[in-house]
């Protein structure tokens, strides 16, 4: 249950601080992508829709995707802003965490602008690595975000399948 608890705190870190800019002729949108086979979806507070690895909770693996409308904060944001932002949030809860920005990059998907954030993060002594993508799809900002940790194994059993469905992501407008 900690775990859970941390993996929805560290989202809803990530939803206070992201954002892009995208089409402006779409009102809203959503986004599409492949789960990894045996992924079980649930809905989760604050997390429009969460999905957990197969051998949940020995495996803490899992993936959120958000969507929340009007968001103030816009595109502009750099990494330096990013970070600063997230720590704040977690120093505010008064948890410990390490953070490394691997990656953080403007992107184009289907038209629409966003950011990719890969992140390597240490959080009550849980070793995780998260990719994160941002985009605006009209006046919804989507937020989908793939996290990793070694907790079962000692190594990161899912990078590769969260990889190729980030880069499989099918923003899906609605005018």
């Amino acid at each position: 249950m900690k775990k859970r608890i941390l993996a929805v705190l560290m989202v809803a870190c990530l939803m206070d601080t992201l954002c892009a800019c995208g089409d402006k002729k779409a009102k809203s949108g959503t986004i599409e992508f492949n789960v990894p086979a045996g992924f079980t979806q649930e809905t989760v507070a604050g997390v429009t829709t969460a999905w957990y690895a197969p051998n949940y909770p020995n495996d803490t693996a899992n993936i959120n995707l958000t969507y929340s409308e009007n968001d103030p904060i816009g595109i502009n944001f750099d990494q330096a802003t990013y970070e600063k932002q997230i720590m704040s949030v977690y120093e505010q809860a008064g948890v410990e965490v390490t953070m490394n920005v691997t990656e953080f990059k403007s992107v184009e998907k289907d038209g629409f602008k966003g950011k990719v954030m890969k992140v390597d993060s240490v959080l009550a002594g849980i070793n995780i690595k998260q990719i994160q993508y941002v985009y605006q799809i009209g006046n919804t900002t989507a937020t989908l975000v793939f996290t990793d940790t070694n907790v079962a194994t000692g190594e990161y059993e899912w990078l590769d399948e969260f990889e190729k469905s980030g880069e499989n992501i099918k923003i899906v407008p609605k005018y």
